[in-house]
């Protein structure tokens, strides 16, 4: 038997007429077939009887068997789920030369239906008290699923070359830290994942800080400050720079730590003009949506990051925790997450050097990039902190050298490091930066909780 139908052949959310007149185009010309079978799938129709015809229609088309009458009737018998009546409506439905238009308006009626079922589905959702993340979570992934295209991506070599010749070439974006634009031939690709790892107060934070003020003398660029206060930056910075110190293109977020609020702040700034963006830090996230173990909600975390960042062609510097078992092991991985690794295209670890008087080591750091999908170099060598200008520099030494994968590559731009009254610092490179970050919060020690960095 036919469904019950109470409503007319065209309503919100359907057009049976137009449905009918699809099928009968390709049962009476079948060669229309194969222009929409990429796109059209069975669930695009209203009826059930409709989608049973058109998933039949596929079986047959990919059997290499003739779409008519005769072989459908089969088929569908065969399966029981032939409709005479629904078989009838189809084939004395007038076929169409020009099916496209109408293939089109069935498929926006499907995404209609949709969104009319998540309206319902946030209304549930609502009614069982869920959080707002995890509403607009589900939205988020309603709408990727229909942004989904049906038809293929891929592109011929031949394709591909000829618009990377038509195009002007890509930009690389020096970060103005001479160790890591040599590392990668000028600078920043865009359409990266980046870690930043290290130790315990190595300066992760600093590091990337200096790449954000270099980057941002021309170029827009997103701070999410999840690990200090909004005032002990601007405090810092104004002490270390001068007063009259300003940065209209340094866009700072210290709210909305969930994953889904990142990606849509991220793809609003992305809109305005940004093409960098820093997260302070991995445990900062969170994930409320995931009811998964750690290592899901972890992995989501860098895989959801690592998407958006090719989709949107922009830089994502995240930095990150190192378990204390990896740190032990000499591996560089994000806390509670191996997928993590994975997901980036560069990580960059920064590792503390023991003290030792007699050769000035105590504000020495070791940088390793440990992944380097960009160039494919791996490297380590040591560099220099300054903990009152808060930058990374290469030693002034000429005996001071990065390694590359087994051969000395020697430091181009030497730079002294002293202190703006030109002393030579003698006191531990951290315990300065706290000695100041606790002078900016309050000027009594152990007032303020120092960021990891």
């Amino acid at each position: 038997m036919s469904e019950q139908q109470n409503d007319s052949d065209h309503n919100f959310g359907y057009n049976l007429a137009h449905e009918r007149a699809i099928l009968s185009s390709f049962i009476f010309s079948p060669e229309l077939f194969s222009d929409v079978v990429d796109t059209l799938k069975s669930h695009h129709f209203y009826l059930q009887s409709h989608q049973n015809i058109y998933e039949t229609m596929l079986l047959l088309h990919r059997s290499d068997k003739p779409i008519d009458e005769s072989f459908l009737r089969l088929e569908l018998e065969r399966k029981k789920k032939f409709d005479e009546r629904t078989m009838v409506e189809v084939l004395t439905s007038t076929p169409i030369a020009h099916i496209n238009p109408y293939v089109a308006q069935i498929k926006e009626f499907y995404t209609m239906r949709e969104i009319v079922k998540l309206s319902t589905v946030i209304k549930q959702q609502v009614s069982e008290e869920k959080t707002s993340d995890q509403i607009i979570a589900e939205v988020a992934r309603f709408i990727d699923v229909l942004e989904m295209s049906d038809q293929s991506r891929a592109k011929s070599f031949s394709q591909l070359k000829k618009e990377y010749l038509l195009n002007p070439p890509a930009p690389v974006y020096a970060t103005g830290v001479s160790f890591i634009d040599e590392a990668l031939n000028g600078g920043i690709e865009m359409g990266q994942l980046i870690l930043i790892s290290g130790d315990p107060e190595a300066g992760k934070t600093i590091l990337t800080m200096q790449i954000l003020k270099n980057i941002t003398k021309l170029n827009p660029a997103v701070l999410f400050a999840f690990e200090f206060t909004t005032d002990s930056l601007v405090k810092l910075q104004m002490r270390v720079e001068s007063e009259a110190y300003e940065n209209e293109h340094l866009q700072i977020i210290d709210d909305g730590y969930d994953i889904v609020d990142l990606e849509r702040e991220i793809k609003i700034w992305a809109k305005r003009g940004a093409r960098f963006f820093v997260i302070d830090s991995q445990m900062r996230m969170e994930n409320a949506a995931n009811n998964g173990t750690m290592e899901d909600r972890e992995s989501e975390k860098f895989s959801r990051l690592a998407k958006l960042s090719h989709r949107l062609n922009i830089v994502i510097l995240l930095i990150i925790q190192n378990s204390k078992a990896d740190a032990a092991a000499s591996v560089i991985s994000p806390m509670g997450t191996k997928k993590g690794a994975h997901e980036a295209s560069i990580i960059i670890h920064l590792k503390l050097v023991k003290d030792d008087p007699e050769n000035g080591k105590k504000e020495m750091r070791k940088i390793i990039f440990s992944k380097n999908k960009q160039t494919g170099q791996h490297f380590k060598g040591e560099v220099n902190f300054n903990p009152y200008t808060l930058m990374f520099t290469r030693p002034y030494s000429a005996g001071n050298s990065i390694e590359y994968e087994g051969h000395k590559k020697g430091a181009s731009i030497p730079v002294e490091h002293k202190d703006s009254n030109g002393r030579t610092t003698g006191q531990s490179a951290m315990k300065i930066v706290e000695d100041q970050l606790n002078e900016v919060a309050g000027g009594q020690s152990g007032q303020i909780s120092m960021p990891t960095i």
